[in-house]
């Protein structure tokens, strides 16, 4: 055996009564087509079946995890024995090696690197602008008029993130990254359900979907690769987050002394602008909408509102405060109110490093 070889343990033969309960299933495709049809109903079906459930998804087996201790305790608890899966790998094609798609070590030191960005002092600047932002937006809506929430989010955090990440805040630089960040991520989307096999394949290969999205990150790419190049040539100090970012991290490098490359830069860059986007956007559109199907709630929400901040410009020294709006958005609710929030990311894989496999091209 060549040194370095690494050794594996044998693939598992598991018995299917063993495993939890699940939606039924047909033969050789299982639940398959169920769950390429319309993913989210599917999963909520399969939630019905208990706190842990099994998934067939040819030719895999999943375990649906559907109870926030359990969830915890995966995620949290026992991080360390778990790892991304090979839907990393398909978030790879946008984000490259960033803190969302770094493994254990790697993902240990990047936070390290990017969580000063984060302290107090800088996210009341950043929340300065959301509030700017904010306000601005709901003027151009009037009493009684019907708008698509979904929609208004999602432009709503577009011009904050650019704004705040880029410093950028004309229409059409918004609209340009707007429209090439779309389309990657419904890219994405299409290849996170589709076999891993397949969807390498159809990466790789020079098909008009994939050569799309090429040409949209491509887009993406030359706008941050700018921004970065702008800022080195420059003595200026900017407040944007990219300038922060470029400043720590060239400054601390990458842990072994070498300043970080473009690349990795343009790394993080993204990771931060596809966390501050969409699921900031679907976050508080289904807050809105499950605020509308609690209308005591919603009473009691505007009432802490009035309350603690009345006319004037909230602050980050409010938020303990605001207990009630603490619990809206952070989903915690006694086990007797009528609230179930749909979470901004709504799945995630997660696989065991001991049954981890190399994988075959």
């Amino acid at each position: 055996m060549a040194t370095g070889t690494k050794i594996y343990p044998p693939r598992p033969v598991v018995d299917r009564r063993d495993l939890p309960p699940g939606p039924s299933e047909l033969p050789v495709i299982g639940q398959s087509l169920r769950y390429l049809r319309d993913p989210i109903r599917f999963m909520q079906e399969a939630a019905t079946y208990g706190d842990l459930v099994t998934m067939s998804l040819k030719p895999a087996l999943l375990l649906l995890v559907n109870h926030p201790d359990l969830i915890r305790d995966i995620v949290v608890t026992h991080h360390q024995l778990v790892g991304r899966g090979p839907n990393a790998d398909v978030l790879k094609y946008a984000m490259g090696d960033g803190l969302v798609t770094a493994g254990a070590e790697d993902h240990l030191q990047q936070r390290r690197l990017m969580q000063p960005q984060f302290h107090r002092g800088r996210i009341a600047g950043y929340g300065a602008v959301m509030h700017e932002y904010a306000t601005h937006h709901q003027l151009s809506w009037a009493d009684g008029q019907r708008v698509d929430m979904a929609r208004e989010m999602g432009g709503l955090t577009l011009r904050i993130v650019v704004k705040t990440l880029f410093g950028l805040e004309l229409p059409d630089d918004v609209r340009r990254i707007g429209e090439a960040f779309e389309f990657i991520n419904n890219y994405l989307v299409t290849r996170v359900n589709q076999p891993p096999r397949l969807r390498r394949l159809l990466h790789r290969l020079p098909m008009p979907y994939t050569m799309r999205f090429r040409r949209a990150r491509a887009g993406l790419d030359g706008i941050i690769f700018s921004s970065i190049a702008q800022r080195r040539l420059t003595e200026a100090r900017n407040d944007d987050l990219l300038s922060l970012l470029l400043e720590a991290l060239l400054e601390d490098a990458d842990g072994n002394g070498k300043p970080l490359t473009d690349q990795q830069v343009r790394d993080q860059t993204i990771t931060m602008f596809a966390a501050g986007h969409e699921t900031t956007a679907v976050c508080l559109t289904w807050t809105w909408y499950l605020l509308a199907l609690n209308p005591d709630i919603q009473s009691r929400f505007h009432a802490e509102l009035d309350q603690v901040i009345g006319d004037r410009a909230p602050t980050l020294a409010d938020l303990p405060n605001l207990e009630l709006t603490d619990r809206i958005l952070a989903d915690r609710f006694g086990s007797g109110q009528e609230w179930r929030s749909s979470p901004s990311t709504w799945a995630a894989m997660v696989f065991p490093r001991a049954l981890c496999w190399p994988r075959r091209n």
